[in-house]
């Protein structure tokens, strides 16, 4: 079964860096399509699910790029903390810098107020959820060459329970998956980047 869903969250990763190539049409962001039931990896921000919508609470994992920018009205803060402690997983993706990381983290306490965000290392169970990620450190940002850093806040603060959050900071891990039929970034890194989204995927579904 778990080798299933890896094949499933491989197709559903490479699938998203497909439509993401700039020679895809433009579709509309959404038409409010009735949910099904079915399992749906659901991007944040201002694009297809806004974090009050209550149709967030049919997903499982949400998927937030430039969270450095982010900004929380009270009530999103509110449905976004229901969200995660009621069972939801989320992963926060591209950015770097302090000034990033310190909005990303006000944003982040407004909806967790006692969510503590640790660094993760590559024995975390995350990194080895189908994949063996042996050195998460060698994913370095496609456009910058940063070193990435891993954080996440733990269920209760405790390290041995579930993760709510993971941020991938100083690092653009979906950049990889967008460009890696183009040649613009190394094979090696941009399979590590698959291997990692697939790994998030399962994660947040199995947890």
């Amino acid at each position: 079964m778990l080798r299933w869903l890896g094949l499933a969250a491989l197709c559903f990763v490479a699938g998203s860096a497909a439509v993401a190539q700039s020679g895809a049409p433009a579709q509309p962001i959404r038409d409010d399509p009735a949910y099904d039931g079915r399992f749906t990896f659901v991007r944040l921000a201002s694009l297809v699910l806004t974090l009050d919508d209550p149709e967030l609470f049919n997903h499982p994992i949400v998927f937030m790029w430039e969270p450095g920018f982010w900004n929380l009205t009270d009530r999103e803060a509110e449905s976004f903390r229901e969200y995660l402690l009621k069972g939801g997983f989320a992963v926060f993706e591209d950015f770097d810098g302090s000034q990033q990381w310190n909005h990303f983290e006000a944003q982040m306490r407004r909806a967790l107020p006692e969510g503590r965000l640790v660094g993760l290392k590559t024995t975390h169970p995350i990194f080895d959820s189908f994949f063996r990620i042996k050195d998460i450190n060698a994913i370095l940002h496609p456009m910058y060459g940063l070193r990435p850093s891993y954080y996440g806040i733990f269920e209760d603060n405790d390290p041995a329970k579930r993760l709510l959050v993971i941020a991938n900071f100083d690092n653009d891990v979906p950049e990889h998956w967008e460009w890696s039929g183009q040649g613009l970034y190394p094979v090696d890194a941009s399979n590590e980047a698959y291997k990692l989204g697939v790994n998030y995927v399962l994660y947040g579904v199995m947890h």
